[in-house]
């Protein structure tokens, strides 16, 4: 495990473009980034695809397990990544100060990760036909954007099209996480 990870998972901290610990919140567990890490193994693909970004957790298991197969790019896409919705302002300013403020990109690139991911600040709504359009194919991809159904539907619905679903089901993996607040996404 990198070491950008490590301390994260330790801490619960992520740091901030001016050295400021921010604590992390809406981040995948341990568990489930080993598990991540147990299909990136299995399925061995060569381009992933994952939307939502913001501190990087989930990258960052994802990222070790495809250099560990010899991805070739891992594709990120996450329009928050310089903004943060109103959603996620609580009343800590602890937990929300400077949002994700570029984050997740940064423990990336901290990790050694910058030349593996292709960022997209875009909605996936907007980003994903645009991809599709330029004839981009996948071979995994992880859901963990907005955890509504109707744009986690969305999400699956189009990122099928990149590996052609019909013909190739059983060699493209997706994986969709549901959060407790979000019924129906599973």
């Amino acid at each position: 495990m990198n070491a950008v990870l490590e301390e994260i998972l330790r801490s619960g901290y992520a740091t901030g473009s001016s050295g400021e610990r921010i604590a992390v919140h809406s981040q995948i567990s341990r568990e489930e980034g080993e598990f991540l890490q147990q299909i990136v193994a299995t399925v061995r693909p060569k381009v992933s695809l994952e939307i939502g970004l913001a501190y990087g957790v989930s990258s960052l298991f994802i990222c070790d397990a495809l250099a560990a197969v010899g991805a070739e790019r891992h594709i990120v896409i996450d329009p928050h990544q310089f903004e943060v919705p109103a959603e996620f302002v609580t009343a800590d300013p602890e937990s929300t100060r400077g949002g994700f403020g570029v984050i997740g990109l940064r423990n990336l690139r901290a990790a050694g990760f910058e030349a593996l991911v292709e960022f997209h600040a875009l909605p996936s709504h907007i980003a994903l036909p645009r991809l599709l359009e330029a004839g981009r194919r996948i071979d995994f991809a992880f859901i963990d954007g907005w955890h509504t159904f109707d744009y986690v539907m969305v999400d699956f619905f189009t990122s099928t099209s990149f590996c052609g679903l019909a013909e190739s089901l059983p060699s493209t993996t997706f994986t969709i996480r549901a959060s407790e607040n979000s019924a129906g996404t599973s």
